[in-house]
Formats: C-alpha cells, structure tokens, sequence
C-alpha cells in the first residue's frame, strides 16, 4: 500500500504523485502534492513511450528530492523526463531497485 503524503495549503503549483510500483491489481491512488514539499520525494525517470512497447525506468542512484523542480531537473540530466501516473501504473518501474516498489514518487503530470 501506498504511503499517505498531505498536501500542502500554500498557494503554489500541485503536482500528482503517485505510488512506484503496482501489485496484485492495486489501484493508483490520487495524490496531490505541491511543488514544495516537507518530505523527500521518490524520483522515478522514464524515456520512450507505452505507445510504441519502448517504456524504460530508471532509479538510478535511488535519488529522492523534496521538490518537483529538482525531481524534474534530475531526469532531465539523466537525458531521462519524469514518469507519468500511466507510466508508474504500468509495471515498467517494478523491481528497478532501492526498495522502491511502494514509494511514492513525483510524476510529470499537475
């Protein structure tokens, strides 16, 4: 199961997070997190698409980050981008390491 984040009351952008890794037909929690938050954050980086069967993950270096622009700015230097809610919910970021599977991680969507 999913941990539970609470969202901050600051008047700034939100973003989705969501759980790493699905298992036994868990369902995607909706989670709002703003772009600032008190806690550290999984990053989970994917590139190519779930279109085209070409979705890779990556948790390399097991990084967390307490804001979105950082999780951001991190995959983007891995030449990587920041896995959607789809992306995470599709299995593609299961069993990559770190202990991650239930970790709640930054995604690209708002």
């Amino acid at each position: 199961a999913a941990a539970t984040f609470e969202a901050s009351s600051f008047a700034q952008q939100k973003y989705r997070a969501a759980d790493g890794c699905l298992a036994n037909n868990e369902k995607q929690g909706d989670i709002c997190l703003a772009s600032e938050h008190s806690s550290s954050v999984a990053v989970h980086c994917c590139k190519g698409s779930m279109e085209k069967n070409n979705l890779s993950c990556s948790r390399s270096g097991c990084k967390t980050r307490s804001s979105f622009s950082e999780a951001k700015s991190y995959c983007e230097n891995q030449g990587m981008r920041l896995c959607s809610v789809a992306e995470l919910g599709s299995g593609a970021c299961c069993n990559k390491g770190c202990g991650w599977n239930s970790q709640i991680s930054w995604t690209s969507d708002s």
